[in-house]
């Protein structure tokens, strides 16, 4: 555990952001410099781009107080989402604990093809967004798109509690269904357009080479896909044709070294038109899948 660093002299925003970048930096954090912009951020309730703008501003007592806290918990490994409670995704903002995992960027390559792909569709479209998390995704696609119906599901009430949360900051509480199940346990009678999902998909090798900073803070269950990180993949592709309309396509997204298998785990399901959708590092990120 990295030790314990105090800012009692700082006075200016500038300062601040400087000192924590120092010691982040020292204590081998990969992006020190924004998690410190963020932090002072959160100290202030400011947005970012105000914090660049006023680097002459002076704390008070009291920010400087929080300041020192929160550089704290990032130096214990915290990571500055679950510090700050929020998360920047696509184009809104979300609120995040350790109830639910952190969303990524590179997901924001399976919400892109999904809104391309809905662009083509005719009328109303039924969404599902399984293993919601934060609602990222699900709510994402919600406010993108007004003639859609969007389904949240998980397993954790208290996940859910996140994306209820997150649905009405956004202001799509009555656009919007969540529920409680188990993949898709709770779902019977329901049928999609699209289903779309991010499911865990660690394996047990990959479990032990994560930071830190994930392993320890983030849900392990959002995290651990089973000993070779396929498990919910040939569950989800199993039963996904029963929960999907005519003509509906479901879109995973799969760890960098999964789309092989991923793709036969889909083909054996009885999905014939696969697409694998690549990420801005140009590494395999979404599999998309049809039947028919």
């Amino acid at each position: 555990m990295a030790k314990e660093e105090k800012f009692t002299d700082i006075i200016t925003l500038d300062y601040a952001i400087a000192d924590i970048t120092r010691a982040l930096k020292e204590s081998g954090f990969e992006t020190p410099g924004l998690d410190a912009l963020l932090i002072v951020a959160h100290v202030l309730n400011w947005e970012k781009e105000r914090v660049l703008a006023h680097r002459d501003e002076i704390f008070s007592e009291k920010q400087i107080l929080m300041i020192n806290e929160s550089v704290t918990e990032r130096l214990c490994g915290r990571p500055v989402a679950y510090i700050t409670g929020k998360k920047e995704f696509y184009k809104n903002t979300f609120a995040v604990d350790e109830r639910v995992l952190i969303p990524r960027g590179d997901t924001e390559i399976l919400v892109e093809e999904a809104l391309r792909i809905a662009g083509g569709m005719k009328g109303d479209i039924s969404i599902l967004d399984l293993g919601t998390g934060s609602g990222a995704i699900g709510l994402s696609m919600a406010c993108e798109l007004k003639n859609a119906t969007v389904v949240l599901s998980d397993i954790s009430a208290e996940a859910l509690e996140v994306a209820s949360q997150n649905a009405e900051n956004l202001g799509l509480t009555g656009r919007v269904k969540l529920i409680e199940s188990d993949l898709f346990d709770g779902l019977c009678g329901l049928k999609f357009d699209m289903i779309l999902t991010n499911p865990p998909y660690i394996s047990s090798d990959g479990m032990n080479a994560l930071p830190p900073g994930i392993r320890q803070w983030e849900p392990y269950e959002a995290l651990y896909g089973g000993s070779d990180g396929l498990s919910y993949y040939r569950s989800i592709f199993a039963h996904a044709p029963d929960y999907l309309n005519d003509g509906g396509i479901i879109l995973a997204e799969i760890g960098e070294d999964q789309a092989v298998q991923v793709r036969e785990i889909a083909s054996g399901c009885g999905f014939n038109t696969i697409e694998t959708l690549k990420d801005l590092a140009g590494l395999d990120r979404v599999i998309s899948a049809k039947i028919g």
